[in-house]
């Protein structure tokens, strides 16, 4: 009997050392029971190992392990960091991440919006941009030429500019004074002088006469009536109408006939309603020839009317 129960108690032990794969307790060769706790089955950190396989018996509570119960760590969101420590677990590929995983936000163009919503990360500086961090164009001096391109963005209204953007002067009427200072910018070509505002001083009114005559012909009155309108716009300027021949004839006779044109072309601006204080006339004769008086043609050049304008 005695042989019997040391050997039941060695086979007991011999469960024990093994893992111990008795779930009930046993009785002994005198009826008594033998208690044997078989810890193999139970899983202590609730890794999902058993006791009796867990070779790191205490995992922190949701830790992925392999089969032998010790932590797997990895980089699931591959950005460098392990998951133990990656407080970002789900961040999108290829952006810029701190020690622990987490987004860094940014402005690299220094445009005011953020990298993370910025659709134009590499915008010039000084530009204008949206939302999104997009360059926003426009026309700020409305002078047709957006502001990407513009040179000169504080353009005056009206002026009129190159496709840069630039003010563009001119002499549109070719008198010497450009078009940002022209006060009169319709200068008749037969006006010979203009003052620095580009209104006429000098003008050859171009009347033809007959030879002995001072009858002014209907296409010689347009001409008359230019200066008209410009005394009309400008009531501050008198003129002065001078009378001149050519050489045939007695200087006497041509001194008179200088006189009679200029006087019949003083009153045809006066009956054009500009006042008489204002228009003054004399004959200057054979004097200052602008051609020779050997020819036809430059003896008709010297038989003129010519106007000087003064401002009163």
């Amino acid at each position: 009997m005695k042989r019997l129960q040391m050997i039941i108690m060695a086979m007991v032990l011999a469960s024990l050392t093994i893992g111990c794969s008795v779930s009930t307790p046993r009785t002994g060769g005198d009826g008594s029971k033998i208690i044997v706790p078989c810890g193999g089955r139970e899983d202590d950190d609730n890794d999902g190992v058993m006791n009796m396989h867990d070779e790191c018996p205490n995992t922190e509570a949701g830790k992925v392990v392999n089969f032998v119960g010790c932590f797997i760590d990895g980089d699931d969101d591959n950005d460098g960091v392990l998951n133990s420590i990656d407080e970002c677990p789900n961040t999108q590929a290829n952006v810029e991440i701190d020690e622990v995983g987490c987004f860094i936000d940014g402005d690299d163009d220094n445009d005011g919006v953020l990298n993370s919503v910025d659709e134009c990360p590499t915008t010039p500086i000084g530009q204008t941009v949206g939302d999104k961090g997009c360059f926003i164009d426009g026309d700020d001096d409305n002078d047709g030429v957006l502001n990407s391109m513009d040179e000169c963005p504080r353009t005056k209204p009206g002026n009129i500019v190159d496709e840069v953007g630039c003010f563009i002067d001119g002499d549109d009427d070719n008198d010497g004074v450009l078009n940002s200072i022209d006060e009169c910018p319709n200068t008749p070509s037969q006006v010979r002088k203009v003052d620095i505002h580009g209104c006429m001083e000098e003008v050859n009114l171009e009347i033809k006469f007959e030879n002995k005559s001072y009858r002014v012909d209907n296409e010689s009155r347009k001409n008359i009536q230019r200066l008209v309108d410009f005394l009309k716009i400008k009531t501050t300027h008198s003129a002065k109408i001078i009378g001149y021949t050519n050489s045939i004839g007695k200087k006497k006779d041509n001194q008179v006939l200088s006189e009679n044109r200029a006087e019949a072309v003083r009153n045809i601006i006066v009956n054009s309603g500009i006042s008489s204080s204002r228009v003054s006339s004399v004959g200057m004769g054979e004097e200052n020839p602008i051609a020779t008086n050997r020819t036809e043609a430059g003896r008709a050049k010297n038989r003129r009317i010519e106007a000087i304008i003064t401002k009163n």
